[in-house]
């Protein structure tokens, strides 16, 4: 059966009314039953939410600039500063201590602070000096060293020092070491022994000089009956250090005190260096423990076809020495 929505909408309605007003007749006191069908036919109306109070929008902030009092602006022109002092920030951190084993870049090989030159003699017997020159900020320099009319050139080692043996020709001759540009060291020591040797010697300047043949000057002592013999014999000493630039060399033979007209010899060998050239040198004879004659000799070397040849000079030869004084 069809039912029209309408008619059961009015229907629905009568019976509100009708239990509305039973209701109101019984004093206000609706039935159990009535109550229950009047509760679930009508929800109860919801609680209501509390909703907190919202504030007031904010008002912009008005914000008005007042006009600044500057000073005038400088005139233009550079700007000078009369001093700039560096102020480091103030801070409350202490800065952490370096590590024992760290060093500083530029001073861990920084050199101690050089010593002055020093000369050293010595009395090293047989009518010889020990000469120690030393110079420890001057490593491998060459030096010249003097006695009298005897000289000769020495390099110095690594370690700045000198240390050599000096054929000694006069008890009252300082030993003199010239070193660097005009500066120079001497020191007075008399060896002992002088007086029981003679000397013969030959010096020259640079690589290509002289020789001494002393062969015969040796035999001849050692050949004496009588077995009268120097200190230490009879002997060459070669001084010198043909490395440096310009050496000045020598060639020192040693005999005894009695023997005066020496059998020797003194020879230049002809080289690619000196062929054609004049060869120059100074010879020098001492006795009795002093300076007895000097002499320059100068031979004029034969041309270079002659290299490997000798040239040589018998003594004693006229005019080969001067008065010592």
């Amino acid at each position: 059966m069809k039912v029209d929505k309408r008619m059961a909408f009015l229907v629905a309605s009568a019976a509100v009314i009708f239990v509305s007003a039973n209701y109101l007749g019984d004093g206000g006191q609706a039935p159990a039953a009535a109550q229950a069908r009047l509760s679930s036919a009508v929800p109860e109306p919801s609680r209501p939410v509390p909703v907190a109070p919202v504030a007031p929008a904010a008002q912009p902030l008005r914000v008005v600039a007042a006009d600044p009092i500057l000073p005038d602006p400088p005139a233009a022109g550079p700007v000078l500063f009369t001093a700039v002092e560096l102020v480091s920030a103030q801070t409350n951190e202490q800065t952490p201590a370096a590590p024992e084993d760290v060093v500083e870049a530029g001073f861990a090989d920084a050199p101690a602070a050089c010593a002055a030159p020093t000369l050293d003699l010595r009395d090293s017997g047989l009518a010889n000096i020990r000469v120690i020159f030393s110079d420890p900020c001057a490593p491998d320099r060459q030096v010249t060293i003097r006695h009298g009319a005897l000289s000769f050139s020495a390099i110095a080692g690594e370690d700045g020092v000198v240390d050599t043996i000096l054929p000694a020709l006069a008890a009252n001759e300082p030993v003199v070491v010239d070193y660097g540009e005009g500066e120079s060291l001497s020191a007075m020591l008399a060896a002992s022994g002088l007086d029981q040797i003679s000397r013969f010697v030959v010096q020259w300047q640079g690589r290509d000089g002289f020789r001494l043949d002393a062969m015969a000057a040796i035999m001849e002592v050692a050949g004496k009956a009588d077995g009268a013999m120097p200190l230490g014999g009879a002997y060459v000493t070669i001084l010198g250090a043909p490395a440096g630039p310009a050496p000045r060399m020598a060639a020192v033979y040693t005999g005894p005190a009695w023997q005066e007209n020496y059998p020797i010899a003194v020879e230049a060998e002809v080289t690619a260096g000196n062929c054609g050239r004049t060869l120059s040198g100074t010879v020098l004879r001492m006795a009795a423990g002093s300076l007895q004659g000097q002499n320059d000799i100068r031979i004029e070397m034969p041309g270079c076809d002659a290299v490997g040849d000798f040239v040589r000079l018998e003594y004693p030869a006229p005019l080969w020495f001067a008065s010592a004084g």
